[in-house]
């Protein structure tokens, strides 16, 4: 037993100093893939003479890239009198233009770092440069016009009149235009428009901005529905359908319900796209496409279909009577008739036949609507002798069923009767 407690702690102890002196090496993952940096943004245009320049504010991107710790040098200074970038800041002390450099140390990789020059322009104390524009549309409808605008940043900047433009750089769809401050479009895709705004930047210089708005098809509302069925018959699950006009409506799908007007037949329901009914009458159903119109606006259109009685089937009445039946003679074995023969005389009461076999077409109907009712078959029956057990009445649908049991013909019977 004490070998046993002595080889565990000396496991133990392995184990603790394999922790202390860096874990467990099998748990670090030296494949994950290298996020290499691809961009430095938010990097400021323009400063103030005499005012301190923070580049803190920059972010990298990706933001999952692998290196991401900038340090920033002194390209060109021109005549702004900066010397060297302290913790990201600096303090200009003229106008001109300040040129800096970007460093991500290992940005691309081992031994390779990623680097971008910004050009600063530095304006006299007071006046207050450009910095952003916000708030402007990220999305519009084709053949819509689209009010451009937007807020410039800071509120208090010297210049904030927008004059926009769609860029010319293949990236925008034909047919989109701007018109002083309005965006038209005759096709979906991504626009590219470009606000600029003179002096923005510096007396001189313009501040530009691209934005991507995305513009959606124009709107298609439905005009109609059509081919949808006229006629069914009672018992037999109709699937409802249409098709709707034109094909490019925007929304299509149609929501099918029984219309509660007193128009339609007793027992009419709807489930999903399925009408079923119990008897025979005029059904009106109404066909309901949300926001088919546009605006949060349906469109819904009622249709009338015609229910059809069960296929005809003509029962023949047949009298009672009384029969008589000859027994004995032969029957040497019966302790009542024994060496005799005698009449006897059995009572069938009326009843009502079938003038001609069950029609498959008949049984079919009968059978679905048992079925989803509770009714229980072993065989489905057949078409005659060459039909599909259990399919839809075909051409031959007037042939009798067979391809049952007689329990099949009892509960069909029952159902038959309800």
């Amino acid at each position: 037993m004490m070998n046993h407690i002595y080889r565990f702690t000396v496991f133990a102890a392995v184990i603790a100093a394999a922790t202390v002196l860096g874990g467990c090496p099998q748990l670090t993952n030296d494949d994950s893939p290298f996020v290499e940096v691809t961009a430095i943004t938010g990097v400021p245009q323009a400063g103030e003479a005499g005012e301190e320049l923070n580049l803190n504010g920059a972010a990298v991107e990706p933001s999952n890239a692998a290196s991401r710790a900038i340090a920033w040098t002194v390209k060109d200074a021109g005549t702004t009198g900066v010397t060297a970038i302290s913790g990201g800041k600096a303090t200009p002390a003229a106008v001109g233009i300040l040129t800096v450099t970007g460093t991500i140390a290992g940005g691309l990789g081992a031994g390779q770092d990623f680097t971008r020059d910004f050009e600063i322009i530095i304006n006299e104390a007071g006046f207050v440069a450009v910095t952003g524009i916000t708030g402007v549309p990220a999305a519009g409808t084709a053949g819509t016009p689209l009010a451009l605008t937007g807020t410039v940043e800071p509120g208090n900047a010297d210049n904030k009149a927008i004059v926009w433009s769609v860029k010319a750089d293949g990236t925008s769809p034909a047919g989109a235009i701007v018109s002083e401050n309005t965006l038209t479009t005759t096709g979906a895709g991504d626009v590219v428009v470009t606000a600029t705004i003179a002096d923005g930047l510096s007396p001189g210089t313009p501040y530009t901005q691209d934005f991507t708005i995305t513009i959606g098809a124009a709107f298609v509302p439905v005009s109609g529905i059509t081919g949808v069925p006229a006629m069914g018959t009672a018992l037999e699950p109709l699937t409802l359908s249409g098709t709707v006009e034109p094909e490019a409506a925007t929304n299509k799908t149609i929501v099918w319900s029984v219309k509660a007007d007193g128009t339609s037949a007793a027992g009419a329901a709807v489930s999903e796209n399925t009408l079923t009914t119990t008897g025979a009458g005029d059904v009106v159903v109404t066909a309901t496409i949300a926001g088919g119109l546009g605006g949060g606006t349906p469109y819904a259109r009622d249709f009338t279909i015609t229910v059809a009685s069960l296929p005809d089937y003509t029962m023949v009445p047949v009298p009672g009577d009384i029969v008589n039946k000859s027994v004995g003679g032969a029957q040497t074995n019966s302790k009542f008739f024994q060496g005799s023969s005698t009449t006897m005389g059995i009572n069938v009461s009326a009843f009502d036949i079938g003038e001609t076999e069950i029609t498959y077409e008949l049984w079919y109907t009968v059978r679905v609507w048992a079925e989803s009712n509770g009714y229980i078959f072993r065989y489905s029956g057949r078409e005659g002798n060459d039909g599909t057990d259990g399919a839809a009445p075909t051409a031959g649908k007037p042939e009798p069923v067979t391809n049952m049991t007689w329990r099949d013909v009892v509960v069909w019977c029952n159902a038959y009767s309800e």
